[in-house]
């Protein structure tokens, strides 16, 4: 199951300073009109700059992200480009401030993907051939393809596979090699560890490999927005020290509960070649 990169973004909006806002009517395509801001004590011009995020518009499922032009008015967000229609009255929003750029949380989020964005893949393209013993990885577009295990399938039916015993996992070569010759016309299934990299943007935003859920990855990606802009020269406060180290906490405490489990590598048995 993949998740889209905007749910992690506007989690992420959310566990910073984002305000949760209402559309009201009278909204436009550039311009949103929320009768409830009067309820919040921002000054009208506390979101230029920044960004507004909407992930539905009634039933139309939007993924819309905004830069916010300028907030002169009270209660009126106008927006730098036009959304795809003017949105439904009563939908939520969030709007974010530009003292956390939204450019930054979609870095943060590539390099959290670039940390854990691992996912464990079978692979059963191979077949055996007659008087072969090597046989390559099957080609890759990621950056990086690791195999964990290998097994051949057993002649007693199709679909069912046992481990191969002693078969030489190289990474570096991307081959495999056998040391015996398993019968041919048999499909050798590999589990395969694969790298994964994204490009998020305002312009993108892609579909995230099932490894990278929201509910953690939101909190590491607002975590390490937090943890930026603590390092920032003269901001050095107990209250952003307390939410960074909140932040991590969280996002460990569900990575741990959502983490989908990876395969061992086939192990070296002691004074075997069994692998």
């Amino acid at each position: 199951m993949t998740h889209p990169a905007f749910d992690v973004l506007i989690g992420a909006a959310r566990h910073l300073e984002a305000r949760e806002g209402t559309v009201g009517s009278g909204s436009t395509s550039t311009s949103i009109i929320d009768s409830n801001w009067g309820m919040f004590t921002q000054a009208p011009g506390a979101f230029k700059g920044g960004t507004y995020l909407q992930k539905k518009d009634g039933a139309s499922t939007w993924d819309a992200v905004r830069p916010v032009s300028g907030s002169s008015t009270l209660g009126e967000l106008t927006l730098s480009s036009a959304l795809p229609s003017a949105p439904t009255a009563g939908e939520a929003y969030v709007v974010l401030g530009n003292a956390w750029p939204f450019t930054l949380l979609c870095q943060k989020l590539m390099d959290t993907v670039a940390e854990y964005g691992d996912t464990v893949e079978l692979d059963t393209s191979l077949t055996t051939a007659a008087d072969q013993y090597e046989y390559s990885y099957p080609a890759d577009t990621t950056t990086a393809a690791r195999v964990l295990q290998v097994g051949v399938e057993t002649t007693a039916g199709s679909g069912r596979y046992e481990q191969a015993l002693g078969v030489v996992i190289s990474d570096h070569r991307g081959k495999i090699l056998f040391p015996y010759m398993p019968p041919a016309g048999l499909k050798i299934c590999l589990t395969i560890a694969k790298s994964n990299q994204v490009t998020v943007s305002l312009a993108s935003l892609p579909t995230l490999p099932d490894s990278i859920h929201p509910a953690w990855a939101s909190l590491e990606v607002a975590a390490r927005v937090a943890r930026w802009r603590l390092m920032q020269t003269g901001d050095q406060g107990q209250k952003e020290t307390a939410r960074v180290q909140d932040l991590f906490a969280r996002a460990a405490a569900l990575r741990a509960r959502y983490q989908p489990r990876r395969p061992q590598r086939q192990p070296m048995l002691p004074f075997t070649e069994v692998r």
